[in-house]
């Protein structure tokens, strides 16, 4: 799904997209954080409410919310492609690469449906300089 500004202030305001693995995670998540302005997106939100939804998500994010729920909401196993170790194949290569299934992390996914909180920060800052959204 795309979403796409209405008036954008900036180039970060322009487009916000997540395939359909993410979108649903991070629909569900502003819906919980901001149910009574989640709640109202039909086709899209206007520049105020987009800022009122960032400035939410912002403060979760500050507070430390939205990385302990990534947390409880990923789980914490342990990624079985690099033992853990954040690093596919360390031992062909001088200097390691992210380990493609957990990317660096050492933890896998066990949700078909990621949450990141790098990924709520990209789209709070899309709601901060888009000037109301359209969804596409």
């Amino acid at each position: 799904m795309d979403l796409i500004g209405k008036n954008p202030r900036n180039k970060k305001g322009e487009y916000f997209r997540n395939n359909v693995w993410y979108w649903s995670s991070l629909w569900k998540y502003c819906d919980r954080v901001a149910p009574n302005i989640w709640g109202q997106v039909k086709g899209g939100l206007g520049d105020k409410k987009s800022r009122a939804m960032a400035k939410v998500l912002r403060k979760e994010i500050e507070s430390g919310r939205t990385e302990e729920y990534e947390a409880k909401y990923m789980g914490d196993k342990t990624c079985d492609f690099c033992e853990g170790t954040g690093h596919s194949c360390p031992w062909l290569i001088s200097t390691p690469h992210p380990c493609s299934q957990c990317r660096g992390s050492g933890k896998c996914n066990t949700k078909a449906y990621p949450f990141e909180t790098s990924n709520v920060e990209k789209f709070a800052t899309f709601l901060e300089n888009c000037g109301g959204f359209k969804i596409s």
